[in-house]
């Protein structure tokens, strides 16, 4: 029964948070640039 409850909850955050998850992916390309840069500025 627990195990159906995690399937259920984590089908319910895949349609939630999608937008968040891809959020979250895009401010971490934006750092590792960011850092790119700094490193080869230094």
């Amino acid at each position: 029964m627990n195990e159906l409850n995690w399937t259920l909850s984590t089908d319910d955050l895949a349609t939630g948070d999608l937008q968040f998850w891809s959020w979250c992916l895009t401010l971490k390309i934006v750092l590792v640039a960011v850092g790119f840069k700094w490193l080869r500025a230094v």
